[in-house]
């Protein structure tokens, strides 16, 4: 009895040491798990909010304070938080991608830069390296005031106000939208409008869907029940009739394509300007009056004149003199021939 109560015994010493051993090696455990993710933990005491129960400035203390020993102490925590941050915006993009929805998206920018041209060509560049492209761009320059200024006597001084504005229309892949208007952020100085819309035509497409293969079959019926036999204008009518349900079947695709290319690529409408620009240039302006010939020169050359049209005034009977003598023979046949006519009435008359 003595030796079963022993046994007893020593085999509760070992169970009570077994379970005070995996105690242990379990909060060992939870230890190191806890050193392991002691900057992230950190992290987050600094983004979280404090307990309810606590004021409102001894939250943010704290919190503000781990913040700052985290980002001073562990530059591994900024590399963990981008790689977060790259991770769920891979993410969200994967969502949108392969979401049943079907948004066409839109936006409207009208803002001041510093420069046009540059900015131009810094939109063109994003637009390019996201995968979209330029449907339009139109840099224009309209001249608000200008005067001119006389310098000598054949160059004038014109003093201007330029405007500049260019207006695109571009168009990039859907779940690149945001990213693109985050980029042009950093161009303008002042911003006047920005608008982003989203249509939902998720109802429309299944429903454009739903009416071609309606149509297809239809015309797929009408096409077996014509084969099976019958008048040829039956044949014909009901041929022409599975026409006209293929191509309202096939109107049906295309406005889903349509709408499939205006939900994959957002369209972004953009005018944007930058301050007023003063310009200055020489231009050629002279009078012609300072350029003329004097009294003297000029009538020399109106007597010269003259005389060349004398000489070819009698080039010219020279060149006609045939002409002329038949002129004249006919005209003293014609006046002899009135005048005896006239004679020989009046002797009648006599």
């Amino acid at each position: 009895m003595k030796k079963i109560s022993i046994i007893i015994c020593l085999l509760g010493i070992a169970l009570l040491y077994s379970c005070g051993r995996s105690a242990e090696d379990v909060r060992e455990m939870s230890k190191d798990k806890e050193d392991s993710i002691a900057p992230a933990t950190t992290e987050e005491k600094g983004m979280s909010a404090a307990p309810t129960d606590a004021p409102a400035s001894a939250q943010t203390a704290p919190a503000a304070d781990d913040a700052d020993k985290a980002n001073k102490t562990s530059s591994p925590v900024k590399k963990t938080s981008q790689q977060t941050e790259q991770r769920s915006f891979y993410d969200s993009v994967y969502v949108v991608v392969n979401a049943n929805r079907k948004l066409i998206k839109t936006a409207n920018l009208e803002f001041k830069v510093a420069d046009v041209e540059k900015a131009t060509l810094k939109i063109e560049n994003l637009v390019y390296r996201y995968g979209g492209f330029t449907l339009k761009s139109e840099i224009k320059t309209t001249t608000e005031q200008s005067n001119t200024v006389r310098i000598n006597n054949d160059s004038v001084l014109e003093v201007g106000v330029n405007n500049i504005e260019n207006n695109m229309t571009i168009r990039v892949p859907q779940f690149l939208l945001d990213t693109l208007l985050l980029k042009m952020a950093s161009l303008w100085i002042e911003l006047d409008e920005r608008s982003v819309n989203a249509e939902d035509v998720t109802i429309d497409y299944l429903a454009n869907d739903l009416r071609a293969k309606m149509h297809q079959k239809t015309a797929g019926n009408i096409n077996r029940a014509a084969q099976n036999g019958g008048r040829l204008d039956d044949v014909v009518e009901a041929e022409r009739a599975a026409n006209q349900f293929l191509e309202t079947s096939i109107q049906k695709q295309i406005d889903n394509m349509s709408l499939q290319d205006r939900v994959d690529y957002a369209t972004i409408t953009l005018r944007f300007y930058q301050d007023e620009v003063l310009y200055k240039r020489t231009i050629a302006s002279y009078k012609i009056e300072e350029y003329e010939e004097g009294f003297g020169s000029q009538f020399v050359d109106a007597l010269a004149f003259g005389w060349e049209i004398i000489l070819g005034f009698i080039l010219f009977i020279a060149r006609g003199w045939s002409v002329i003598l038949i002129m004249v023979v006919s005209f003293l046949v014609v006046y002899y021939f009135i005048r005896y006519m006239i004679r020989r009435a009046k002797r009648k008359s006599a």
